[in-house]
């Protein structure tokens, strides 16, 4: 729960004197919902609840009553609610007096600002939260109560603003002081009424209310001064920047007059006019009577509304110079009344002017630039009034002027801008008289250069004196022919060389890239990988050699080894086998193919045959195996015939050469009719007629049975196919 600490004993204590109190307080207008709080003087303090109370600007009403029932004087103070803990630094102050403002901070709590010191009647209030760009303002009109009686005698009020009497404000005055927030209207002059109770016993009070544009403002120190009608010696001056303005008008007769309004000095014031208009009598008010104005023959842009609304402002600073004429129709149809003004408007201030310029000054449409004093004789303003003579009192300040020379690299930053390019700016100040002071920049800009290479490199590069082993784009600073930087930035790859290795097991050698290795070796290859960097091998080599070995041999007719069936002698066929080590074990064969011979005796006989130490007496074929001088079968064959009673034909011996033989057999006989070849495994293979040779050239390489038939007899015999 937010709850209002307050101390007692220094607002009260010089108008009671009993030991216990009550106290009556209400917040705002809200007199008819007070509440009391009791009070002993022995620690004079109260804790009051705000929690209920919107955050924002409040007033605190207290008045004390005492245990016979009397009731001090009331007492009314400004408080800020705050909206929440958050540290705010504010600034308030009232009316023009910006320098005896209060300031505090909003995050320590709720803030109460006596107003018991100020003036009955209306007052501006200005509340700065925060600082710098970012604070706002907050802008109120304060109406102090004129005396404790009126708290009790609930006088209603109205209050409005220009002519939005539709959006009026209302309550009872008796409750305490009032608070009118002015966020909301525009930057400007504003009318300001005021109704104080009702009927014909009502009070109307009219002000002129000049609300600042901008925060900005409050800093700027614009002075201000603002007259009514030709009235200057009566002229209200002040500062704009230290808040908004109150005019009080209650004093002006009732109709139409002049509102004049001076912002700065000098040649670069402001004159703002306006025609004003004073409501006639509080009656109008509720007349509601439309009207109607323009200026001049412009009919075209005349601006509508109802007077009874409250005062009127016309603002007629677009206007140009001269005489003018102001149109106001009040009413419409027979009833109508027309109200025609003639007004001059001016774009001087005074007649008689005393002004402090700088330079020059532009007066009755003639420049002066010396100080002193002029006079200026203008021209009849209307018909049938006089000339008149204006007077000048002139003091002229000077400005001044110098100029200052800069070679920068790139850019400068001078007086907050920032230059990247050669020229002659200019920078105004206000020198020692308050006048411009001119100063020239006579300003050079080189520029610093900016370049990059590139590189791709294997593994490392150095570069300027730095050793880069990963891609990167380093930069390199240095000076151009200007001066400046010079900065060049290597856009540089790096790839990498790579390194791997193999093994190889081999038999008695190893040929690697060209090179033939036979002994056990580690041997390294350089070339490019795929990024075009080194690329290097290592080849771990195991050699292990292979092995000879020789088998010799002595055979008849033919010798099968490893598969393969020799029929002639051969020295240095080799067979491969596999070592222990796992390389080639070779075996050469040497060998020694002797022959066996077959020798077939015909014989036709009458009688026994002896053969051999053995008596044939029968036909047939008879086989003695005797051995070569080589060791080989020596087959002699007897093929007799025993015929009874038939001549003897005598012995008769066939010959077959060559045996062994690689292609041609000849039958050494002239009566060869068909010759047969038969293989070791009987089958026939060939046959050949009436031709005592036979070609077994296309034969393999083997044993084989020829069998002749001759005219008289026929013969077995075998040979060797090489």
């Amino acid at each position: 729960m937010k709850r209002l600490l307050f101390i007692l004993c220094l607002i009260f204590s010089a108008e009671v004197y009993a030991q216990h109190y009550t106290v009556e307080y209400w917040f705002d207008q809200n007199y008819g919902s007070y509440d009391t709080v009791g009070v002993d003087t022995s620690v004079w303090q109260m804790q009051l609840d705000v929690a209920q109370l919107d955050g924002g600007l409040h007033l605190l009403h207290l008045q004390i009553l005492d245990t016979v029932g009397h009731r001090s004087s009331p007492r009314s103070f400004v408080f800020y609610n705050s909206y929440n803990a958050d540290s705010v630094i504010y600034w308030v102050w009232f009316d023009q007096d910006y320098s005896g403002g209060h300031w505090g901070n909003l995050g320590n709590g709720n803030n109460m600002i006596d107003v018991n010191g100020l003036a009955k009647g209306f007052h501006s209030m200005n509340l700065q939260l925060g600082n710098g760009s970012s604070a706002e303002l907050h802008r109120y009109i304060f109406y102090k109560s004129y005396s404790p009686d009126s708290m009790f005698t609930n006088m209603g009020y109205v209050c409005w603003f220009d002519h939005d009497f539709a959006g009026r404000q209302t309550g009872p005055l008796g409750n305490g002081s009032l608070l009118i927030n002015t966020d909301s209207l525009a930057g400007g002059l504003h009318t300001f009424n005021l109704q104080l109770g009702s009927g014909r016993n009502a009070e109307l009070h009219n002000y002129i209310f000049y609300k600042t544009y901008s925060f900005d403002s409050i800093f700027a120190n614009m002075n201000y001064v603002c007259w009514f009608d030709q009235d200057y010696a009566y002229r209200q001056t002040g500062t704009l920047g230290n808040g908004s303005l109150m005019f009080d008008v209650d004093s002006l007769t009732n109709g139409w007059h002049s509102c004049n309004l001076k912002l700065g000095e000098g040649v670069d014031a402001e004159l703002h006019s306006y025609i004003f208009y004073k409501a006639s009598d509080y009656d109008s008010i509720f007349r509601n009577t439309e009207y109607i104005r323009w200026f001049d023959q412009d009919y075209a842009n005349r601006v509508t509304g109802v007077v009874d609304s409250g005062n009127i402002l016309i603002d007629i600073s677009t206007l140009l110079r001269g005489p003018h004429y102001l149109n106001f129709q009040f009413g419409e149809g027979e009833n109508a009344e027309l109200h025609t003004f003639l007004f001059y408007k001016v774009d001087t201030f005074y007649d008689t002017a005393y002004l402090d310029v700088c330079d020059w000054v532009l007066w009755y449409d003639s420049t002066y630039t010396v100080s002193g004093n002029y006079g200026q004789e203008r021209d009849a303003i209307l018909p049938n009034c006089y000339d008149t003579v204006a007077t000048l009192y002139l003091n002229v300040r000077y400005s001044s002027a110098g100029d200052t020379s800069a070679t920068v690299c790139d850019t400068l930053k001078w007086y907050g801008d920032t230059f990247t390019t050669s020229g002659f700016p200019i920078h105004h100040t206000i020198n020692s008289v308050g006048c411009d002071s001119t100063i020239t920049l006579n300003l050079t800009v080189l520029y610093s250069t900016f370049g990059d290479t590139a590189a791709i490199v294997c593994d490392s590069f150095m570069w300027y004196g730095n050793t880069y082993t990963v891609s990167d784009t380093p930069q390199y600073h240095t000076t151009n022919l200007a001066g400046c930087d010079s900065t060049v930035m290597l856009n540089l790859i790096v790839n990498h060389s790579t390194l791997g290795d193999t093994m190889a097991f081999v038999c008695d050698s190893f040929m690697w890239h060209g090179v033939t290795y036979s002994v056990d070796t580690m041997p390294i290859f350089h070339t490019l990988n795929s990024l075009g960097c080194d690329s290097t091998v290592t080849l771990n080599l195991v050699v292990r050699y292979s092995t000879e070995g020789d088998t010799t041999a002595t055979a008849c007719d033919y010798f099968e080894w490893n598969g393969v069936e020799y029929y002639s002698s051969t020295d240095g066929e080799t067979y491969t086998l596999t070592n222990t080590v796992g390389c080639d074990s070779v075996v050469t064969l040497h060998l020694t193919v002797n022959y066996s011979t077959i020798d077939t005796l015909v014989i036709s006989t009458n009688e026994s045959f002896e053969w051999q130490g053995n008596v044939y007496e029968t036909s047939g074929f008879y086989v003695d195996s005797l051995l070569t001088i080589a060791g080989c079968d020596s087959v002699l064959v007897l093929q007799l015939t025993i015929v009874q009673g038939i001549r003897d034909v005598g012995n008769n011996m066939i010959t077959v050469y060559p045996n062994p033989t690689s292609g041609k057999v000849k039958v050494d006989s002239d009566d060869v009719t068909r010759i047969d070849v038969y293989n070791i495994n009987g089958q026939q293979v060939m046959s050949v007629f009436n031709n005592p040779v036979v070609d077994i050239t296309v034969l393999p390489m083997g044993l084989y049975t020829l069998k002749i038939e001759t005219i008289q007899s026929s013969f077995v015999c075998r040979i060797i196919k090489q």
